[in-house]
């Protein structure tokens, strides 16, 4: 897990120069702060009322947008771009 801190924190200083501000929609940031506080998929989507498919859609919009590929790596990254407090 340090590790993926770790790279979410780097990529954040230097790959996102130059890409302009990252926007997620109100949905895709309410599955990243459910997954921020350690709910998986299937409790997310219980929690927002929706199947367990729409919410790996909105994570899977998220990891495309911050470019990142697990969960943590989302978190991290967000948090440390500002989006999620």
């Amino acid at each position: 897990m340090r590790d993926c801190i770790r790279e979410a924190l780097v990529g954040a200083t230097d790959e996102d120069q130059g890409r302009g501000p990252i926007t997620l929609s109100p949905r895709q940031l309410e599955v990243l702060r459910w997954m921020a506080r350690g709910k998986t998929g299937w409790e997310v989507a219980i929690i927002m009322n929706c199947s367990e498919a729409t919410v790996n859609y909105h994570l899977k919009q998220v990891f495309r947008k911050l470019h990142v590929t697990k969960r943590v790596q989302a978190v991290s990254r967000a948090m440390a771009l500002g989006v999620l407090q």
